[in-house]
């Protein structure tokens, strides 16, 4: 019992580390698909006032756990006071493993552009895309 504490402790802030989310800020989109080069992603963009999107954050779950090395990153599209709340849902819904981001600057609708154009990461529900090779998104149907 004390060795499985003590190997918890020490796990501990590599833990709280995974549930961090990096920050968004402008340029990160570029750096998320740079990161990834060749190979295909899925980036999910939510909200922690979007009811639907903890479905899809569990379908993310599921989904890293039968095809590991398909590369998911989640992007939550609310304010950078939001990171504790952020944090907890990740947790509670078992994606802090996943690679996250958090907006991280009082540009959020910059940031929502950044990200589409078209005007779609700018409501509060989740978006999610494909990035391919060629730099252009494929959105599921």
């Amino acid at each position: 019992m004390s060795r499985l504490l003590a190997v918890l402790i020490m796990l501990l802030p590599q833990l709280l580390l995974a549930a961090t989310p990096k920050p968004f800020v402008s340029g990160s989109m570029a750096e998320i698909r740079a990161a990834q080069g060749e190979q295909p992603m899925i980036v999910s963009f939510w909200s922690i006032d979007c009811p639907p999107c903890y479905k899809e954050l569990a379908i993310w779950r599921e989904l890293s756990a039968r095809a590991p090395e398909m590369k998911l990153v989640l992007v939550p599209t609310d304010e950078a006071d939001a990171e504790l709340e952020v944090v907890e849902v990740l947790q509670k819904t078992g994606v802090a493993h996943l690679e996250s981001w958090q907006f991280a600057d009082d540009h959020v609708q910059r940031r929502r552009y950044e990200i589409d154009k078209t005007g779609m990461a700018n409501c509060r529900a989740a978006i999610f895309c494909a990035i391919r090779t060629d730099g252009g998104r494929q959105r599921p149907g």
